[in-house]
């Protein structure tokens, strides 16, 4: 019986040991798994904030767009205006 008894104490020590390193295990995974999603999240906000300095660059290129287009075709109409006013050609705006 005494032998017994020591088999199974052995066994059941070996398995505390066992269960032991298995428990540490899980925990240095969430751990990591702790560090992993922490690092998302500041990923995540540089994204985000990369996407809205894209978008205003975005938004300040059609802006300028606009104003080289609008200052091309004022250009063009005060020439015309000129050459209409100084030449005097009928045909043109008539």
């Amino acid at each position: 019986i005494t032998k017994s008894l020591r088999r199974t104490q052995n066994l059941l020590s070996h398995e505390l040991d066992r269960v032991a390193h298995v428990s540490e295990a899980i925990d240095a995974d969430g751990k990591l798994l702790t560090q992993t999603k922490d690092h998302q999240h500041e990923v995540n906000a540089t994204v985000k904030g990369a996407n809205q300095a894209l978008l205003n660059l975005k938004l300040q290129q059609r802006k300028e767009t606009i104003v080289l287009m609008g200052s091309v075709v004022f250009f063009y109409t005060v020439v015309l205006y000129v050459v209409w006013t100084r030449i005097r050609i009928p045909f043109i705006l008539w």
